[in-house]
């Protein structure tokens, strides 16, 4: 007997994606992540995050789903609590349906001998290891469960319909407890369709219809909720994905919320067809839906797989716990250097982009307390506040911590022994006395240079993500796109202070992306860091002339990493750190991120560094965003002293332009330009900023700012440039103006010059723009008598003020103005935005409420990032040989 054509299929059908070959990486390529607005509702974004995971997501049968993805049930097991579902007559002998005129299905009685000889057997026989590819319906059905495809009524509540799935539950985790060697884990399934879920962060609007959960009274929090399950009563195709849609968007919220979570499973039903889902930073993935009305066996597993998991299992890491208060816990196991693990509780968060896609970095920043656990999580003595990452990175892929003792090590040796070896390298060649010399007070053999970083204290890093499961395929129309021919969201907000040019708030084009291949999906792993402070970013810097110093001592610090061969490749307002020193009265710089740092020139087998990256590109290099060399307009023929024409030269040069750009040290100068550009037209306070319009830190879409108009602002005078100049405040329209374009004009040269003669990879090239040109910008600073220093910019917090007044109004922003700083160590009097309110020392000795946190308002970039039904058949088809979209 073939399956039972219960309902319409209406998932498209799908071409296998042929593995390619392995992708080596040696460190993790930033690729485009679309970026939604912090604040957005998660049900306004919905099918914006559905289209966007088009291009992430993989699909597979269903044994190949519960093989690779989910905890093995013991065939023993599954026996045992079929059998007890028999007994208790949950599963009830099947009975054949067949259609009438009148479309409701007229009940059969099957074959008595087999279903009694089935049950008089106690069941052993009938609930013998199920196939893992039933040919047939199972011999049992779900004696409460009728959706309409068993034969109820069309038109009843998805609540009335669904709510069996509870006492199902019920029984199977009853059977799971006679079970020896069996432990049950504590979940159980909780109808919750009509009530909304306290959150931590902003957006979360959505509803789900069901979960997996230990809190069965309460109201549920998102971290509650173990396995969410989106339901329908009927399988028509706008039914079909708006679950999709809604299950990948409350995944998508759920792992931007709970910082536990490594992956997250998820179940949708639609009439009786079941589709299991799991969500990670590394890949998404589909199952074929099944027929549960069909199959309750392949259900029933299903289910004591889940609730037989451990947590772990269930995609929670073991080295973060959740406090009741809301605050999480991460345990730093003992490195060997110390007596026992260390823990951190966090305070509140600094920096969390909210991508409508869940693969990349996804990067945390928190403010964190040394806790001990044995004393309520009370903060250790003698101890600060400090700042812990945790970011998901390739498996394969090195760790910041290990780029960052590598490079300090090449640091140390070049001043080691008092020997100046780093004055004899080609980078320092055109090196001034005077820069020499504050060189030299860094590599001196000490670690002095330390102090200009923000170094790693403590790390650790987590097991790998599982891999794509094998015999995937991809399905470009397996979510929903969004019906809106712009976007409404904000495609560069993210969750912490302002950090950089405001989107002009236009909406955005709408783009299908490309189906997915697999082997662009490594597995991931959570690599976590703590540093000692609490620093203050650079656009959280109150005036230009401290924000000018700090600068300063970031070009010094480069010209450090120059000398030992390396480049930062990730140079941002967000990167650049600063440290208030009160015994010195000035702020010291604390360079951050060396996650991207590599080599250079790169002579290894390693061509990674070739690999652009993408993320922020209001201050990347122009080479760099758009992966070609500057050059001059035409080349002028060579000739030789006789007239001949030089073909070898002429051959050698463009061969050199035929290779990829390298990230090299004048892009990591370049960046600090486009800094020193953006403060100076951007960040200085003024009134009504918004009439000057659109200037060159300003976008309205994914695609901006474009490489051809930066590449304008690159090459042309700035005094006399109308798309920069407007922008430019009185005060700084003379000397800082003039310094600048010193800068731009030597910049643009040098890529002219050494693109012109093919020396990319020459480091001797380097040296005169690594040290002449930012001389010069500081010298006309310092020497120059305009009011430039005490210049006011604008910071994080008016940024969050300003567009709080615009909606709420001036009277209630008043009353929000009294919240405390950052717990920076900063000068006194000078308030810093905190990034959440001081939490309270302990842990809550009781389940309390969650409290509206509002995570801090941005406008800052970070980054670029149905068919027929199938006759006799599976619910959703195999693939084929050609994918229909």
């Amino acid at each position: 007997m073939g399956r039972l054509k219960t309902f319409p299929h209406n998932t498209p059908q799908h071409t296998p994606q042929k593995p390619g070959a392995k992708t080596i990486t040696k460190d993790t390529p930033r690729t485009s992540r679309r970026t939604a607005a912090s604040e957005a509702k998660t049900t306004d974004i919905r099918y914006d995050i559905a289209g966007a995971m088009n291009a992430e997501t993989f699909v597979c049968d269903v044994e190949i789903f519960i093989k690779h993805y989910l905890p093995k049930v013991e065939d023993k097991v599954l026996s045992h609590v079929l059998a007890d579902m028999i007994k208790k007559e949950v599963l009830i002998a099947r009975e054949e349906t067949t259609g009438t005129s009148s479309g409701k299905a007229k009940a059969k009685p099957k074959a008595k001998s087999k279903a009694k000889s089935t049950a008089s057997s106690g069941a052993k026989s009938a609930t013998a290891v199920p196939p893992s590819t039933p040919t047939k319906p199972y011999d049992y059905s779900l004696k409460d469960f009728k959706p309409p495809c068993a034969g109820g009524e069309k038109d009843a509540h998805e609540k009335n319909v669904f709510a069996p799935l509870t006492s199902i539950c019920e029984v199977i985790c009853e059977a799971l407890r006679d079970v020896d060697g069996v432990d049950w884990n504590g979940y159980s399934v909780r109808m919750c369709g009509g009530n909304k879920m306290d959150s931590k962060i902003n957006g979360c609007a959505q509803k789900i219809d069901a979960c997996m959960t230990k809190n069965m009274d309460e109201k549920l929090r998102v971290t509650d909720v173990m396995v969410a399950f989106e339901l329908k009563t009927t399988r028509t195709d706008a039914m079909v994905m708006k679950n999709r849609a809604q299950i990948v968007s409350h995944s998508n919220h759920a792992m931007s919320e709970d910082a536990r979570r490594k992956f997250i499973l998820g179940i949708t039903i639609e009439d009786g067809g079941v589709s299991l889902w799991y969500f990670s930073r590394s890949h998404s993935a589909k199952s074929r839906a099944f027929n549960m009305v069909e199959q309750p066996d392949l259900l029933v597993k299903i289910m004591i797989s889940l609730f037989c998991a451990t947590d772990e299992q269930l995609g929670i890491d073991p080295l973060v716990q959740v406090l009741d208060d809301g605050s999480f816990v991460y345990r730093f196991p003992s490195d060997g250097d110390n007596d026992g693990d260390t823990f951190y509780r966090t305070q509140g968060i600094v920096f969390h982009d909210r991508s409508l896609t869940l693969t990349g970095r996804s990067t945390r920043v928190w403010k964190v307390q040394q806790v001990d656990p044995d004393n309520d999580y009370a903060q250790v003595e003698g101890t600060k506040n400090m700042i812990l990452k945790d970011a998901s990175v390739d498996a394969d892929a090195r760790t910041e911590d290990d780029i960052q003792k590598s490079m300090f090590t090449d640091i140390k040796d070049i001043g080691g022994n008092g020997s100046r070896a780093w004055q004899k390298r080609p980078i320092a060649k055109d090196f001034s006395d005077e820069e020499k010399a504050s060189l030299e007070d860094l590599l001196d053999g000490t670690e002095q240079f330390k102090d200009f970083f923000s170094c790693i204290i403590k790390s650790s890093t987590a097991e790998p993500s599982l891999p794509v499961a094998p015999e995937v395929w991809a399905d470009p129309t397996l979510f929903p796109y969004s019906e809106k021919k712009k976007l409404s969201v904000d495609l560069y907000q993210t969750n912490r202070p302002d950090s950089g040019p405001k989107p002009s708030g236009k909406a955005t084009e709408v783009n299908a992306m490309e189906p997915a291949c697999r082997d662009l999906f490594p597995p991931k792993k959570q690599c976590r860091y703590i540093y000692p402070d609490v620093y203050a970013p650079l656009y959280d810097i109150p005036t230009l002339g401290e924000a000018v110093d700090i600068l300063k001592q970031c070009v010094l610090v480069l010209q450090v990493m120059f000398c030992a061969g390396w480049v930062h490749r990730d140079i941002s307002p967000g990167n650049i750190l600063a440290l208030w020193d009160e015994s010195k009265s000035k702020w010291q710089v604390k360079l951050a991120d060396l996650e991207y740092a590599k080599k250079f020139p790169n002579t290894g087998p390693d061509s990674s560094s070739a690999i652009p990256k993408t993320g922020t590109p209001f201050f990347m290099a122009v080479e760099i965003q758009g992966q070609f060399h500057i050059l001059p307009p035409e080349a002028e023929p060579r000739y030789s002293a006789t007239g001949g024409f030089l073909v070898e030269q002429y051959l050698n040069q463009a061969a050199a332009l035929e290779k990829p750009v390298v990230h090299s040290p004048q892009h990591d100068l370049e960046s600090i330009w486009w800094i020193f550009l953006w403060l100076a037209s951007k960040r200085v306070k003024r009134p009504f900023p918004s009439l000057l319009g659109e200037g060159p830190f300003d976008t309205n879409g994914p695609e901006v700012p474009s490489v051809e108009k930066r590449q304008k602002v690159l090459q042309s005078c700035l005094l006399y440039n109308k798309k920069v100049r407007p922008f430019i405040p009185q005060q700084l329209a003379r000397s800082f103006l003039v310094a600048i374009d010193v800068v731009r004009a030597d910049l643009h040269n040098g890529y002219l010059r050494r693109n012109a003669e093919g020396r990319q990879n020459d480091i001797a090239s380097y040296s005169h723009i690594v040290s002449k040109p930012f001389q010069i910008l500081f010298q006309l600073l310092e020497e120059s008598h305009d009011p430039w220093r005490s210049v006011k910019l604008v910071t994080g917090r008016d940024s969050e003020q300003e567009e709080e007044t615009e909606r709420n109004g001036p009277e209630k922003q008043k009353g929000m103005d009294d919240h405390g700083g950052t717990g920076t160590n900063q000068p006194k009097g000078k308030k810093r935005k905190s990034a959440a309110p001081e939490s309270k020392k302990g842990r809550s000795t009781r389940r309390t409420k969650a409290v509206a946190f509002r995570l801090p308002r941005t406008t800052g970039p970070t980054t670029r990032s149905m068919t027929k039904a199938a006759q006799d058949q599976d619910i959703e088809p195999r693939p084929l040989k050609k994918a229909r979209r």
